[in-house]
């Protein structure tokens, strides 16, 4: 949260905000399926820190390979 709140604080909305949609839509409810095949309920849960997880994964390396190497502009 504290990266992606940096950047769109700087004014980057789009890649934080399609990385969180993409760790929701294409990893969380995918995984949060297949666990619930077995075991129900509790796999449901479980896929929620899975989500995150890739998301902090996502933002890390977005945050480390392509945003801290703009050069500062003021507003």
């Amino acid at each position: 949260m504290v990266l992606s709140g940096l950047m769109r604080a700087s004014g980057t909305v789009l890649a934080p905000t399609a990385m969180g949609m993409l760790a929701i839509a294409g990893i969380e409810i995918p995984v949060a399926w297949a666990l619930s095949q077995r075991y129900g309920l509790n796999g449901i849960w479980a896929a929620d820190p899975v989500a995150f997880l890739a998301m902090l994964g996502m933002q890390t390396a977005y945050y480390r390979l392509v945003w801290k190497k703009r050069p500062i502009r003021r507003l």
